[in-house]
């Protein structure tokens, strides 16, 4: 007769080798969720609060998908409490009933961790973003890019853009958009001042930098003085007829703007606002002005963001 294969069974630990179990690389951040699950570890005893789960690999996975080696172990359930329980010992249960999942493969835990952290744990698009920056075994230095608050803007940069086999992005997971834009995403965070509160920042004003970045490269030397000059509000032109694009940007976009600025509304992402700052970001880049008594019309600018990787 033959015997199924088993791909669970039940132990029971004590805390300290539970807390020694590092977290499935493809875990949200943890942060939102602490002070919520310390009040819950207080009040409420319930046994299925000290059930968790693990995943074993039973064999290397694909290494261009995943770090995992034969034998590693990794939590699946329980990386919240599990971090309450180190910085509150006194909520410590003496021992865990731990869920063992042997996987074999990196689909088959992703699989198995989705069943636990899917929408019924209120999963945001920020968690979906810090599981993938653990995926990729990526420390950010920045809160905005650390939680995972990229969202909107890497949507709003990859709308009219292409992979390598002219997939429009558009449509695509925001995993893929995140790879398109890995290398402006790493640049912007280790750079840091721009997402500071003093700075005039939106997700508009990201978006562009992440575009611009894109089509001409974060080593580019003109792209590194225009986070400088942005952030610092510096000016290298203003004279009666011209004005360079950054200080253009934080001093007559934004005066004109300032109540919607930081809006991610629908509507303020379709307005010709962002074509412009793009506009004006790609022009200082390339050592250009922008004519203070230019008459270029709104669909200029609209099709100018649609058309910028192909012009």
């Amino acid at each position: 007769m033959e015997t199924k294969t088993q791909f669970s069974k039940q132990e029971v630990w004590s805390i300290d080798k539970f807390l020694s179990v590092p977290v499935y690389e493809k875990n949200r951040t943890i942060e939102p969720r602490l002070k919520r699950i310390t009040k819950l570890l207080k009040d409420n005893k319930n046994q299925r609060l000290f059930e968790v789960s693990v995943g074993v690999a039973t064999k290397d996975f694909d290494e261009t998908l995943s770090r995992y080696k034969k034998g590693d172990v990794f939590c699946l359930d329980g990386n919240c409490r599990s971090e309450v329980w180190k910085r509150n010992p006194s909520l410590c249960p003496e021992n865990v009933l731990v869920n063992v999942y042997s996987l074999d493969t990196k689909e088959k835990s992703d699989e198995t961790y989705f069943t636990f952290d899917n929408s019924s744990a209120s999963e945001t698009s920020s968690d979906k973003m810090s599981g993938l920056l653990r995926e990729k075994n990526y420390s950010a230095k920045s809160d905005v890019i650390r939680y995972g608050r990229m969202n909107t803007f890497l949507k709003k940069s990859t709308r009219y853009s292409c992979d390598k086999d002219g997939v429009y992005l558009m449509n695509s997971s925001i995993e893929k958009k995140l790879n398109f834009h890995w290398d402006e995403v790493t640049f912007l965070d280790q750079y840091q001042q721009i997402f500071n509160k003093s700075v005039k920042g939106s997700c508009n004003v990201y978006a562009a930098l992440l575009m611009v970045g894109k089509k001409y490269g974060v080593t580019h030397p003109r792209f590194k003085v225009l986070l400088d000059n942005y952030c610092n509000e510096e000016t290298e032109v203003n004279n009666k007829d011209y004005v360079d694009g950054v200080t253009y940007v934080f001093n007559t976009l934004y005066g004109k703007h300032k109540e919607i600025w930081g809006n991610n509304a629908f509507s303020v992402n379709c307005s010709p606002l962002f074509g412009k700052i793009l506009f004006s970001f790609e022009t200082f880049v390339l050592g250009s002005f922008i004519e203070k008594n230019n008459k270029k019309k709104d669909s200029f600018y609209m099709d100018y963001y649609r058309d910028f990787y192909f012009s």
